[in-house]
């Protein structure tokens, strides 16, 4: 049996009344944003658990890494007043290490560890006290945790011969520790397969999926557990077993369905799995297209119905609908986070100059949470495009060009929005439009289309590449035929 949780006063400090600084200031940080200090320290550390993920999912990492650092202070909090068990403040310590490796912040990542490996051999707080961590069985669960962050911090450095070699102990011990189906193995093996496929050690790589995948508990729907299954279906398709690729995924994808909440990360994730089966598809031939562009919707689907509750993100998109529809679009009702971070960053260089250093630290605080925000938002633009795009693409190719200009329309203005008006992606949209203008006989728009690409292009590409000779060969053949 684990050690017992001691009992919580329901009135407790705040985070923010900090014992290592002594002084009644609050921890700031974009998490500060995603959790109410109010809330009993318990349900924080739930709720950014929860957040994390959901950021991870979305690779805002510096999001997930103040998420850390504040469970990290709760934990220290309870460890310091209320005797929780010095076992919690390691594994907070733990993943505060694996969100700084993700987020490519190697020295941090090291000292944390090495802070944590401390905590364990010698029970020595950092705060200098003594604290009782508890019988060997722990230390060695601890130091299985220990062993996999060390090996995630080696893979994120690219040092992938060590993290082999760390991960196969990882994998030894935790047999030994927690016995055959455990996690913390499961996430071993993870590893270990994509370190076999960055190879193109195909066979190695499914070996460790499938290994990965049964140390899941029979009938785990866990995101790990499907994850799981989805990097086992990749390396499927890339070992050439595409047939059985597709089965994992609809399985994957079966999970999914059956547990998607709209307010959660999975629905993120089964319209991405979505849209990676559809492609498989669609490589299949002709025959597999309309369940191909059926699945590509379905994944659009998923997706506009998660965005309303992503926050900012809605409102570009819904720009980008307003746009092609003519639809009234009411921009006062809505925030634009890019205009207000210069306003922040205006106020915060007048504070500078004023040396007020009070309204600079809130400001710097400010500046933190809406570009976090504003990353988040790119993240979720940009997933929108690419599976408007590949509809777009699979429309045209079924000869469905009203639609497919429909959603290259939408494109245009969110890739306008996420990269600039001459960017090559932009480029790439117009040509595209171009094309399809053509087809659909809108020779006039045809040409404006190409146009503009074409002068993009000629900032970005040699006037010899073969982009620029197919556009050119288009407007030539446009400007023959009103010739005749």
């Amino acid at each position: 049996a684990g050690p017992v949780t001691p009992a919580l006063p329901s009135e407790m400090p705040t985070v923010g009344q900090t014992f290592e600084s002594g002084v009644d200031k609050p921890f700031e940080s974009a998490a500060d944003e995603l959790v109410s200090e109010s809330k009993h320290p318990l349900e924080q550390l739930e709720q950014l658990d929860q957040t994390a993920r959901e950021r991870a999912q979305l690779g805002d990492m510096d999001a997930v890494i103040e998420c850390r650092i504040k469970q990290l202070s709760l934990q220290r909090l309870l460890v310091h007043l209320y005797d929780f068990p010095v076992a919690e403040l390691v594994l907070a310590q733990i993943k505060l290490v694996e969100a700084y490796a993700v987020g490519g912040y190697k020295k941090q990542a090291q000292d944390h560890l090495d802070q944590a490996r401390e905590t364990c051999r010698s029970g020595v707080l950092e705060s200098g006290e003594h604290a009782e961590l508890g019988d060997d069985v722990q230390a060695q669960r601890l130091e299985v945790d220990l062993l996999l962050a060390k090996g995630i911090s080696l893979y994120h450095e690219s040092k992938f011969d060590a993290a082999e070699k760390t991960l196969a102990d990882v994998t030894s011990l935790a047999r030994q520790v927690f016995g055959d189906r455990t996690a913390r193995s499961g996430r071993a093996h993870g590893l270990r397969g994509k370190i076999a496929a960055r190879a193109r050690r195909w066979d190695d790589a499914v070996w460790h999926f499938r290994q990965a995948l049964r140390a899941h508990a029979d009938g785990d729907t866990s995101e790990d557990a499907v994850r799981a299954r989805l990097e086992l279906a990749k390396a499927l398709h890339a070992q050439g077993s595409k047939d059985e690729a597709v089965n994992e995924q609809r399985a994957a994808i079966e999970i999914l369905e059956g547990s998607a909440d709209p307010d959660f990360v999975a629905p993120d994730l089964l319209a991405s799995s979505l849209a990676q089966l559809a492609r498989w598809l669609e490589a299949r031939g002709k025959d597999s297209e309309p369940e191909a562009l059926d699945l590509l919707q379905k994944a659009e689907r998923i997706f506009d119905r998660c965005r309303h509750v992503q926050g900012p993100s809605s409102t570009v998109l819904d720009e980008a609908d307003a746009y092609i529809t003519g639809s009234s679009f009411d921009a006062g009702k809505h925030t634009d986070e890019r205009a207000q971070l210069r306003l922040v960053q205006q106020q915060k260089a007048k504070a500078e100059a004023a040396r007020d250093k009070e309204s600079v630290h809130m400001l710097n605080a400010e500046e933190c949470r809406l570009r976090s925000s504003i990353d988040m938002t790119r993240t979720l633009v940009q997933k929108a495009v690419e599976i408007k795009r590949e509809i777009a693409l699979l429309q045209l190719k079924v000869g469905n060009h009203s639609d497919a200009l429909d959603y290259l329309l939408r494109c245009e203005y969110l890739e306008r929005w996420l990269h600039g008006s001459q960017s090559a992606n932009v480029g790439r949209i117009l040509k595209a439009l171009g094309t399809v203008h053509l087809a659909m006989q809108n020779i006039g728009k045809a040409e404006e289309s190409l146009t503009e690409a074409l002068h993009i292009f000629e900032i970005h590409l040699g006037t010899n590449d073969p982009v620029i000779k197919d556009i050119r060969a288009k407007l030539n053949s446009i400007a023959a035929a009103g010739g005749n």
